[in-house]
């Protein structure tokens, strides 16, 4: 499968400088992935670019998930 990167101008998450477009960004991606089928997405909140403990825990759950597979 082929990496997709995502237009990110810089980094998202706890202690980072978050800019607005970038969390909406990483929001829509996280929201649109499901840990396993029939499962709530990691980001299941509202898409409002403040990356806040709900995104910052939505990336910790998701980057968890990508560890367990390496």
């Amino acid at each position: 499968m082929p990496n997709k990167s995502l237009p990110l101008k810089g980094n998202v998450g706890l202690r980072t400088t978050n800019q607005r477009d970038d969390a909406i960004v990483v929001q829509l991606a996280l929201g649109s992935i499901k840990p396993r089928p029939g499962a709530q997405p990691f980001y299941p909140g509202r898409i409002d670019g403040h990356a806040g403990s709900k995104t910052d825990g939505a990336i910790l759950a998701f980057q968890s998930t990508q560890n367990e597979k390496q």
